[in-house]
């Protein structure tokens, strides 16, 4: 058990074929068959769990517990044999993501004074903002991570103000995640910081704007962007699509608009949702 005030946890699936990142499987099978396009993604989720863990072991230093919420609940000795015995492990449980995420806070709680929650989708966010995100604890009663796609893949509270009802009555895997969830932390009068939006990885469009995010950046030595790299054949398809392109584009200027907040180190009372 954790002697820390603070923790992470991230939020996994073990990876299993046909149980992960099951729509960029699809996206990209008619491009390179079925079994090759579960294949790459497959690799790919694996690339994002172990890219993710070693930027946070690094980030976190010795005053943060990093927690892996695992699921199937069977899959634990699996996930502690790919991502390390330093990590600690408990499986995930409840009917839906809401409750899940709601289970793992109350159970983070049990130990630690602030606790945030990341996905693993989003391997290229600097990690030092995820640990960051602790610190923002210290004058915020909540902080969340917007995704581009409406939802969020980091979302933290201090134990004092978490309530179990915001992760309740959400529409999960829709396109009001983020508005919903803020309307219901701040309803509850809470002050919230919002930390620089990323793109999560769901679709071949997030693959190639990562894959073409990154060329020549430090991001390109990590596993993920290598195995991006050794598919780049395939990338350039969905490059010279029309729509797949363009959506990809559309990520990329996104994206450099967070880059350029990360950048000029703005403080922390510069995201402070109003």
């Amino acid at each position: 058990m954790s002697q820390h005030t603070n923790m992470i946890m991230l939020f996994a699936r073990s990876p299993e074929p046909g149980a992960v990142k099951t729509r960029l499987e699809r996206d990209l099978a008619p491009l390179m068959g079925r079994d090759q396009a579960q294949a790459l993604t497959l690799a790919l989720y694996e690339a994002f769990l172990l890219d993710t863990v070693d930027g946070l072991r690094q980030a976190a230093g010795e005053g943060v517990t990093l927690r892996v919420c695992f699921d199937p609940p069977e899959a634990g000795p699996a996930m502690r044999r790919l991502l390390g015995a330093d990590l600690e492990y408990a499986p995930q449980h409840g009917d839906d993501l809401g409750a899940r995420m709601a289970n793992a806070f109350e159970e983070a709680f049990r130990s630690v004074d602030r606790a945030v929650l990341m996905g693993c989708d989003v391997p290229d966010y600097p990690q030092a903002l995820a640990v960051g995100a602790l610190d923002a604890l210290g004058e915020h009663d909540a902080v969340i991570a917007p995704s581009l796609d409406g939802g969020y893949f980091l979302i933290g509270f201090h134990r004092a103000v978490y309530r179990r009802e915001f992760f309740e009555d959400i529409e999960w895997g829709g396109a009001t995640v983020l508005r919903d969830t803020e309307a219901v932390i701040r309803a509850a009068g809470l002050q919230l910081a919002t930390l620089p939006p990323w793109n999560d990885v769901d679709h071949a469009h997030d693959a190639l704007a990562m894959w073409a995010m990154h060329r020549g950046g430090t991001f390109g030595g990590s596993r993920t962007y290598r195995i991006l790299d050794s598919h780049a054949a395939v990338l350039r398809q969905l490059e010279d699509d029309a729509a797949t392109g363009a959506s990809a584009e559309a990520i990329c200027r996104d994206l450099e608009a967070s880059r350029e907040a990360i950048r000029s180190r703005l403080a922390w009372d510069t995201f402070v949702a109003e």
